[in-house]
């Protein structure tokens, strides 16, 4: 959920709480950019990704990474109750059926039966042959679909 693309796109809004006084100390924290967690101290961030964040310091650029996705984990954990909360809000709009007042914290189909253009399904293949090689398996084409 929280991945690359989410960092891009909303890249100033989490620059935003992350240097803004008073909601930066704060986010900053869910984040474990303070203190100890970090040599950022209070200088301005500049760039968040899922494992870096960058600031600059007299006029060069310091970059500090993480060996994973960190940033991601925090914000998986810090608004977990959040996203539960918007998950069983649009659960409840769904079975009112209103699709306006829709989160997207669920999964929505956007096509009626019959489908045109977008389906959510499983694909599958079956190998009754012994020793086919996984290279093989992969490569081929499916012979199965369930789009219910």
């Amino acid at each position: 959920m929280f991945n690359q693309r989410f960092f891009e796109k909303h890249q100033k809004v989490l620059l935003w709480f992350l240097n803004t006084p008073l909601v930066d100390l704060w986010f900053r924290g869910v984040m474990r950019i303070a203190g100890k967690s970090s040599s950022v101290k209070h200088n301005r961030i500049t760039i968040i990704r899922p494992n870096f964040i960058c600031w600059e310091k007299r006029g060069q650029r310091i970059y500090e990474f993480r060996c994973r996705n960190k940033f991601s984990h925090r914000l998986i954990h810090a608004f977990k109750l959040f996203w539960a909360l918007c998950h069983c809000w649009d659960l409840l709009v769904n079975s009112l059926r209103l699709p306006k007042l829709n989160l997207g914290f669920d999964t929505f189909y956007p096509d009626p039966n019959p489908e045109t253009t977008s389906v959510d399904g499983d694909v599958s293949m079956s190998y009754a042959a012994p020793g086919v090689v996984w290279a093989t398996i992969i490569a081929a084409a499916g012979n199965g679909a369930v789009d219910d």
